[in-house]
């Protein structure tokens, strides 16, 4: 490396390494803060979360999925409950159903 390429190299890490440790010392005194320091909320201002209105519907019951669509995937299959299989693995649709796709009975349901 030429002895001018080597100077400029070295001065430009002494640079980045004064601008972070700048940067560092800034950070942890508070100094570089945008505002200035703490500032009083004003009275208008709600500090409370916003509560449900009292005409808000119920929660819906649980439904039993029937059928998945996916029109971006041209998907559009009736649904079979699985539970487990003898072994204890997840059951899988009959592989004879090419259109027939499956919903656990344990997990949760749609709506």
């Amino acid at each position: 490396m030429r002895p001018g390429v080597r100077t400029a190299t070295a001065l430009a890490g002494l640079v980045l390494v004064i601008g972070g440790a700048f940067a560092i010392f800034r950070a942890l005194t508070g100094s570089g803060t945008l505002t200035g320091g703490a500032t009083a909320v004003p009275s208008t201002v709600r500090t409370a979360p916003p509560r449900a209105a009292a005409d808000t519907a119920a929660a819906l019951r649980a439904s039993a999925p029937v059928r998945i669509i996916i029109p971006s995937l041209r998907v559009d299959a009736p649904l079979t409950r699985l539970g487990r299989a003898a072994d204890g693995s997840i059951q899988v649709p009959p592989l004879a159903s090419h259109n027939l796709a499956g919903w656990y009975d344990r997990s949760v349901t749609p709506g």
